[in-house]
């Protein structure tokens, strides 16, 4: 993570998000590490916790997208690696693109929750239900509280809710839609 504590939105090299690259030799080399950490993933579990630890002390975005993108993937092996991941830092939260701060994040929450123990997925729902990032806590931002817990609730299952999520994720969504 950055000195100043976030994870790098940016590098001069990639546009949007890594999916859509600017140049077409770009997309090769990150589509390439893609498969090659999705392919390790899949061989080597240890080789992967490990380069994933790696990834997850990193302050570029791209990298993270990338390890939330593989981690999606292999849901049903890594849910609770991911669940730790989550919860270790609420940067983790905000690993997403321009069109949404969370969208990686989300994606990766829907994806591993019907595969954590009831306790992991008490602790990742309690995270989010206090979850307000430093822009939401502003004076501009007050507006918009709640909008990024709100994305985050949309990825879990309505059946996996518990009652109080379900009731917060309610609340939200009569706010915001």
């Amino acid at each position: 993570h950055g000195r100043n504590g976030r994870i790098r939105r940016h590098a001069k090299s990639f546009s949007r998000d890594y999916m859509h690259p600017s140049h077409e030799t770009d997309s090769m080399i990150i589509m390439g590490i893609k498969e090659s950490l999705s392919r390790l993933a899949q061989e080597s579990g240890e080789n992967f916790i490990d380069f994933a630890n790696r990834i997850e002390k990193s302050n570029y975005l791209f990298l993270h997208q990338i390890l939330l993108d593989v981690l999606m993937e292999h849901a049903t092996s890594y849910a609770s690696w991911s669940c730790q991941y989550l919860l270790k830092s609420i940067l983790h939260f905000q690993v997403g693109d321009l069109g949404s701060a969370t969208l990686f994040s989300r994606k990766l929450i829907g994806a591993i929750f019907p595969y954590l123990k009831i306790d992991e997925r008490t602790r990742l729902e309690e995270a989010i239900l206090s979850y307000y990032p430093s822009w939401e806590q502003s004076s501009k931002g007050l507006h918009r509280r709640g909008s990024d817990q709100f994305e985050l609730l949309w990825g879990i299952p309505d059946e996996l809710l518990t009652p109080e999520g379900r009731k917060r994720r309610s609340e939200l969504q009569r706010k915001f839609e």
